[in-house]
């Protein structure tokens, strides 16, 4: 179902470059996805849908200028350029539109958080268990330990707070396994 979506959305971006809409859907299903295959496809997807919004028409209203702005954001978001993001963010929030638009901005957004959380448990996960091969020779290897640990749990709860509980099983996996290293290290 989710391939299906993504081919639909990118024929559409195909057939019409000069609309940015379906690109930026394909974009944001790449991400969830988050495949060998489609990070390869985003490389050159994400900037051909940037040049596409900003080639878009002058908006008209303030729900035209909202939809393109909000593109900008989360292709800025999909490329983890957060400078960017955080500009259009503003630009957004000044934007008069229906509580609908923000929702659907909302939406999109935490699918790409969840994408990222995933990859941020993978690499916090990695450093624990890099630092927990080190020979336990002292207070720095515990301390990096406990601080790759504490990074771990705020990323857990940052993650948990937009996504629900209903998230959280993959992170609680890491951190008891994350909890198990510290403890063999502080007890050897």
């Amino acid at each position: 179902m989710l391939q299906r979506a993504i081919e639909t959305y990118e024929q559409g971006f195909r057939t019409d470059l000069r609309d940015y809409y379906p690109g930026v859907n394909a974009v944001t299903l790449r991400l969830l996805r988050g495949t060998e295959d489609d990070r390869s496809v985003l490389k050159t997807l994400t900037p051909v849908v940037r040049y596409s919004v900003s080639s878009a028409p002058t908006p008209k209203n303030n729900d035209e200028r909202y939809w393109q702005t909000a593109t900008r954001l989360e292709l800025a978001t999909a490329d983890r350029d957060w400078k960017a993001a955080r500009q259009h963010l503003t630009d957004l929030i000044g934007i008069q539109v229906a509580g609908w638009l923000r929702e659907t901005t909302a939406a999109n957004l935490e699918r790409q958080c969840k994408s990222l959380a995933e990859a941020m448990s993978q690499l916090a996960g990695m450093v624990v268990e890099l630092l927990s091969l080190k020979e336990a020779d002292g207070a720095e290897t515990k301390h990096r330990i406990s601080e790759a640990l504490r990074q771990l749990k705020r990323a857990v709860v940052a993650v948990k707070e937009v996504t629900g509980p209903g998230f959280g099983e993959p992170w609680d996996v890491m951190m008891a396994r994350a909890s198990q290293i510290q403890l063999s290290k502080s007890n050897p």
